[in-house]
């Protein structure tokens, strides 16, 4: 508990002291700024050159919005592997041709099915390399909205995989509300799958809020069901810049029997330092595994995105 006490006292230290940092170097800021602002228009006009081409004619004028993200992952769990990720995933919009349709490429599966179950899950599970690009069609269903995004997969190996996923928000009461989402999908390394999704959040204050996570992922190829359940409590430290979640996560697993196969407590330190430029996160966390006779282990977790 030492270690986790620390961990958060360190988060909040960097954290502040990034944030004092950027405030007193104005020139610094203005350079990453500056520099940022010439990367992210070159990848425009490449897409903007792209999207004229197809259609031949401007038909739009809405502003162009395509990102280039650059995440880093740092990973370290006491007795275990420390683990350094590196991926990029470029969200491709053409105003002038995607009506209905995003283009996107990645170095590995971003999708809700590609993350799934892991996506609410603290500890490391490193996301392989997998080189692909996808389009995506966006409509509504009713009260749904409903996306399909089939996705040509270049490596490790040669395939497809498609993801149908229905979501949406509703308000229970006041403050209140929930949050269905289904994905169907197939993969090449996976097989057929659903992963459901039945949160529900009570919203406190503008800033802040409590979610209440039951989410479940059935694979067909190994037979596996996996299980979320837990707590996230979300709140504001400085706007919407700078905040904390804190989470309590209980996961369970089906094989070779359903059963609680693991919990994690984590209180993860977000600061966008430049909106939609430069992110970063720091989570210390503490994980009770049942092939570790669920004593804790204790875990850091660092987040860097660059968005242009």
């Amino acid at each position: 508990m030492k270690a986790f006490s620390l961990s958060l006292f360190l988060c909040l230290f960097i954290g502040n002291s990034v944030l004092a940092q950027a405030v007193k170097d104005k020139t610094t800021t203005e350079r990453l700024i500056k520099r940022n602002k010439v990367i992210s228009k070159e990848v425009d006009s490449i897409v903007e050159g792209i999207d004229l081409f197809l259609t031949g004619e401007k038909l739009s004028s809405k502003k162009n919005e395509t990102t280039l993200v650059l995440s880093n992952r740092f990973d370290w769990l006491e007795g275990g592997d420390t683990e350094l990720q590196t991926h990029f995933n470029v969200d491709i919009r053409l105003p002038n041709l995607e009506k209905k349709w995003r283009l996107k490429l990645s170095s590995y599966d971003d999708t809700a099915a590609g993350k799934g179950i892991e996506k609410n899950r603290v500890e490391s599970r490193k996301d392989e390399e997998n080189y692909g690009t996808s389009i995506e069609f966006i409509n509504d269903l009713e009260e749904y909205k409903l996306s399909f995004r089939p996705r040509l997969q270049l490596s490790p190996v040669l395939g497809m995989s498609y993801l149908l996923k229905l979501y949406k928000k509703e308000q229970l009461a006041k403050d209140f509300y929930f949050f269905p989402a289904y994905s169907f999908y197939a993969k090449p390394e996976k097989g057929t799958g659903v992963f459901v999704s039945l949160n529900t959040k009570l919203q406190i204050g503008e800033l802040s809020g409590l979610s209440f996570i039951n989410e479940g992922e059935y694979t067909n190829f190994d037979n596996s069901f996996l299980v979320n359940n837990g707590l996230a409590l979300n709140h504001s430290i400085v706007g919407k810049h700078i905040y904390m979640i804190h989470s309590l996560m209980f996961e369970s697993t089906n094989r070779p029997e359903y059963h609680l196969e693991q919990i994690v407590l984590s209180s993860g330190f977000y600061h966008k330092i430049y909106y939609r430029v430069l992110h970063y996160a720091i989570t210390p966390y503490f994980s009770f595994s049942n092939p570790n006779n669920f004593k804790g282990k204790f875990g850091v977790r660092f987040d860097l995105n660059v968005i242009f």
